[in-house]
């Protein structure tokens, strides 16, 4: 196909996501643009190391319900809510409770996994298309806690 008769089409953002959604559009045989404000993967995937986790670990459940008294009294925690919205929020809430019962927990760190590893398999399989497998290293996740408490309640465990 004669690249005036492809359908064109551009990409904004070169990182990880960005420049993997260009390289499968091309694949595919469109005409990519990929764009960026910076120099390809050196903004938020540069950042966050553009990380595949393998320990997957869902975000609700009774070690998060705890903490969230605090984070929303915490002017510098991890959560704010308006006052106002409150009410608005209550049904999404009321789900997030609901997925952190135990049965549901598995079922949705089940699924990350095998998202995850799905990710994994396609990440390599591009390196590997483009000719630059040596660009994704195998490395750990150093995880920090204050206390046993903490690292007991992060893994679900009870003290």
């Amino acid at each position: 196909m004669a690249d005036e008769t492809k359908k064109r089409v551009v990409v904004v953002g070169a990182g990880v996501i960005g420049a993997s959604i260009a390289f499968e559009l091309q694949r595919r045989g469109f005409a990519v643009t990929l764009v960026d404000k910076g120099e390809p993967g050196r903004g938020t995937s540069f950042g966050n190391m553009a990380s595949i986790a393998l320990d997957f670990a869902a975000g609700s459940g009774p070690s998060t319900w705890r903490k969230m008294p605090g984070w929303l009294l915490d002017p510098e925690g991890p959560v704010w809510l308006r006052p106002s919205y409150a009410a608005k929020i209550l049904p999404w809430f009321l789900r997030f409770l609901a997925a952190g019962r135990p049965s549901r927990l598995r079922e949705i760190e089940d699924a990350g996994m095998s998202l995850s590893q799905q990710a994994l398999g396609d990440f390599r399989q591009m390196l590997e298309a483009i000719g630059a497998p040596e660009m994704m290293t195998e490395e750990g996740c150093l995880a920090i806690y204050e206390t046993e408490a903490e690292f007991a309640a992060d893994r679900g465990i009870s003290p």
